[in-house]
């Protein structure tokens, strides 16, 4: 008698994070601290096919899983010396133009802040984020088919076939806010995918705006700021006697963007290769994720006294054009935006190499 077939090719992981942390008047982003948790997949009994995710096993070792969970990604974590609780907002550390598309590499390394009164290429300095100020794990899958031979010979025999693995859903949401609405942070997470087919990478980076049906999301990495909140865009540093400090500064690579594809428009996910996964019965197939912060999205909430908070109270400042309108801004203020969560779902789907 053959038992009923299952088939289960799809893998789901929701990850959620909690955020708290403080301001310095020497950056221009805001920064502060996030946990990941949860992960989960479907099981199936008797002839089935599955993807399988590899997790530690307790005693040192590793094994294939049905259900991965936050424990789980947190061991994995474990093995860069932490365990994602310390993110602040970063921007990739991208070379020459500056420019990284939705299919580019990832630099190496990623930059923590701008320096107050420097601008252009000297935007950054060597003020490198540490790896535990993003997420970055492994997340190894299989793809598995078990055939049980008879009702009463439970001996399994099993087969590991060539399988395309396709992102089919990314949700990146706000949890609600301390007062019940829902914000904007989501808008400022990245999240990045990287994994072989064959000898080359397929790589995708992902934002997400609910509030735009474009397919490809553009942020400007580049622009001036207002870093030390004095309500006046910052000017190169000089002393009370000088009237003329030039133009105002512009921070980061001048006209450098950052494109990521609309993880909120259902057409990016159509046969959104990831990867494929070889054949073979310990194929080493994994998708590396990368999830940061970026701090060059503007948000809708910024400090008290910011250029961009638009027309100023106090009609004695200097310099201050009183008919301009509030913006939102790369300058991100502590107190809408602390102990703020934000969550993430991707589901990954196997399918026939074509």
């Amino acid at each position: 008698m053959k038992m009923n077939k299952i088939i289960i090719p799809t893998v789901a992981i929701a990850m959620g994070a909690a955020l708290v942390g403080s301001v310095s008047s020497t950056l221009a982003w805001y920064q502060y601290s996030t946990k990941a948790q949860a992960a989960y997949i479907g099981t199936s009994i008797g002839e089935s096919e599955n993807l399988e995710i590899k997790v530690k096993d307790g005693n040192g070792g590793w094994k294939w899983v049905t259900n991965a969970k936050s424990s789980d990604i947190e061991a994995i974590l474990s093995d860069k010396l932490h365990n994602g609780s310390n993110m602040i907002p970063i921007t990739p550390a991208v070379a020459d133009e500056g420019n990284l598309g939705s299919t580019d590499a990832l630099p190496a390394k990623f930059y923590k802040s701008v320096e107050t009164g420097v601008g252009g290429v000297e935007t950054y300095g060597n003020r490198y984020s540490a790896d535990e100020n993003y997420i970055q794990f492994d997340l190894y899958m299989r793809y598995r088919q078990t055939s049980y031979r008879t009702s009463t010979d439970n001996a399994d025999a099993n087969t590991f076939p060539a399988k395309a693995v396709n992102l089919v859903d990314l949700t990146i949401i706000d949890a609600a806010g301390q007062n019940g609405a829902k914000d904007d942070l989501y808008k400022a997470v990245r999240v990045h995918f990287s994994a072989p087919n064959g000898n080359s990478l397929v790589r995708s980076l992902f934002a997400a705006d609910d509030s735009s049906d474009a397919a490809s999301l553009t942020t400007a990495t580049y622009g001036a700021l207002d870093t030390d909140n004095d309500h006046k865009l910052d000017k190169r540093l000089g002393y009370e006697w000088e009237t003329d400090l030039g133009d105002n500064i512009v921070y980061g690579i001048d006209g450098s963007e950052q494109s990521a594809l609309n993880a909120h428009v259902a057409t990016n996910f159509n046969n959104r290769l990831i990867g494929v996964i070889p054949q073979g019965n310990n194929p080493e197939f994994s998708v590396t994720i990368t999830i940061w912060l970026e701090g060059w999205q503007k948000l809708s909430h910024t400090t008290n006294d910011n250029y961009d908070l638009g027309e100023q109270d106090d009609p004695t400042t200097e310099n201050v054009d009183e008919s301009r309108d509030a913006e939102d801004s790369a300058i991100w203020d502590p107190a809408s935006y602390s102990n703020k969560q934000f969550k993430i779902g991707m589901r990954f789907q196997a399918v026939d190499v074509q």
